[in-house]
């Protein structure tokens, strides 16, 4: 009888799981580490920062999740400060980090990284990020529309979608892994008896970075050729590295050019994929999709037809009052102020909490408009700067080939000594020139050391400023006084 090489030996010891936890949390927590990757999904929480640091090869993404402590950002801030930089500007999706840190082992078994040090040359240039506005390029080209493809995203309101339009969807197909909650999730609204009548057809189908633009695109011809009015792709939340089949530009032209239309509900509501831009409808989350179809059948007013006629006619729904009491009754609430006062508390909540996330949103779409001029400018500036390097370059070349012709302008007898000397001057004074450039552009990233003597008060006048900056001087300048 033989045994096979990995069914393990009658003496092996075995341990419990704590201790091999406790072996490895030892192995990996003896060094500190340098590591260079691109940020992924920056959370605050307080003065604690989350993010993920990923490297981008060929046999895929490799994904390390980083911490900043509280203990630790405080100091970091200190020295990326000292370089007028900041922490914020470092924790933005796509900048390129080199910091150091060490390795822990995090209670769901994933290798993490305590933060100790960023060093302030970064700069957003990360492979992720690069790869995203490629592929927005390559839509906005298909003709999926810009407001889709900037920033300010928004999802589709369940409530309002489907106002307003003369065709409701009856006939609908759903595509999601099977038995996933967010399908399990979608189906529950359509299980009460005074659901209206939709026809959902469900296909299986599991979404990942690596499967077949053939699987997807046979569903949606099937849509197409049973008439089905609209296509649903539900995948419920998790972390941006298992949603990663969703930011495939292949998925978003074949829903972009589906015949039927394609409503997505993938993710959360932070997750807005490339599946989500080109799609023609997007919500949150299943449960949204499930709501928006619901709410756009019962809204409906039920049809009566006239005696007379035949003719088909909308019935007018009954207006209901706040209060609907009997004549000389009072209304119930009327003797309660306190329920009323309570009533008017959770609205002034309510006003408030979408006071605060408008707030939000406006911060947030101000500071990404900011990042973007400063990223174009730098871009521009870049191009400025090496076009001065060709043209130094050039010139230089140009005056010691016609050196001698020059001279003999100068002088009438010009000595061999004199035109070595000049040629030496010119070539002396054209790589200081160019090793100066190459330097400033290293340095193009980083605020300047010395503010404005005038800076820029208005915000409009500071984004003029931005848009029309050439000189890296300039820029720089502009990064030390950029708003808030």
């Amino acid at each position: 009888m033989t045994t096979s090489a990995k069914t393990p030996s009658l003496a092996t010891e075995h341990v419990s799981v704590s201790q091999v936890r406790r072996s490895v949390r030892k192995a990996i927590a003896k060094r500190e580490w340098g590591i260079q990757g691109e940020c992924v999904a920056p959370v605050q929480s307080g003065a604690k920062w989350n993010f993920d640091l990923v490297t981008l090869t060929a046999d895929g993404v490799s994904v390390l999740s980083c911490t900043i402590w509280e203990d630790r950002a405080p100091g970091i801030e200190d020295s990326l400060r000292r370089a007028g930089l900041s922490l914020q500007q470092a924790m933005t999706a796509g900048m390129v980090l080199k910091l150091t840190g060490t390795t822990w082992l995090a209670q769901d078994g994933k290798v993490s990284v305590r933060v100790t040090g960023i060093e302030p040359e970064f700069a957003r240039r990360g492979a992720l990020y690069l790869a995203d506005r490629a592929a927005k390029a390559e839509l906005r080209a298909a003709g999926v529309p810009s407001e889709r493809l900037g920033e300010l995203f928004v999802h589709a309101d369940p409530e309002t979608v489907f106002q307003g339009m003369d065709r409701r969807p009856s006939r609908i197909m759903v595509l999601a892994p099977a038995g996933a909650k967010g399908v399990g999730d979608f189906k529950h609204r359509f299980r009460d008896v005074r659901s209206p009548a939709v026809d959902i057809a469900y296909r299986a189908l599991s979404w990942t970075d690596n499967s077949s633009i053939q699987t997807i695109q046979a569903h949606l011809d099937e849509a197409h050729q049973a008439n089905t009015d609209l296509v649903v792709l539900i995948r419920g939340g998790g972390p941006w590295s298992h949603l990663r089949g969703y930011d495939r530009v292949d998925l978003a032209l074949a829903i972009h050019r589906s015949p039927v239309p394609v409503a997505t509900a993938v993710g959360h509501n932070a997750d807005v994929s490339l599946a989500d831009r080109a799609a023609k409808l997007s919500f949150i989350t299943p449960t949204a999709a499930a709501e928006a179809i619901y709410k756009a059948h019962s809204h409906r007013a039920p049809r009566k037809k006239s005696a007379r006629t035949g003719a088909t006619h909308y019935k007018r729904k009954p207006v209901h009052t706040a209060w609907t009491v009997a004549p000389g009754a009072r209304p119930a609430d009327a003797t309660n102020p306190e329920k009323q006062l309570q009533a008017l508390e959770g609205k002034l909540v309510d006003a408030l909490e979408d006071a605060s996330k408008l707030a939000a949103t406006l911060q947030w779409s101000a500071a990404a408009h900011i990042a973007d001029l400063l990223e174009t400018a730098e871009q521009r500036v870049r191009f400025i700067s090496r076009l001065m390097t060709v043209a130094t370059v050039t010139t230089a070349t140009a005056l010691i080939a016609f050196g001698e012709d020059l001279l003999a302008l100068l002088q009438p007898a010009p000595r061999p000594l004199d035109y070595w000397l000049y040629a030496a001057t010119v070539i002396l004074a054209g790589t200081v020139l160019v090793v100066r450039q190459s330097l400033a552009r290293r340095k193009i990233a980083l605020p300047s050391a010395a503010p404005m003597k005038r800076p820029h008060v208005a915000i409009n006048s500071w984004r003029f400023a931005a848009k029309r900056v050439r000189t890296i001087r300039g820029l720089r300048k502009l990064r030390y006084h950029r708003p808030a």
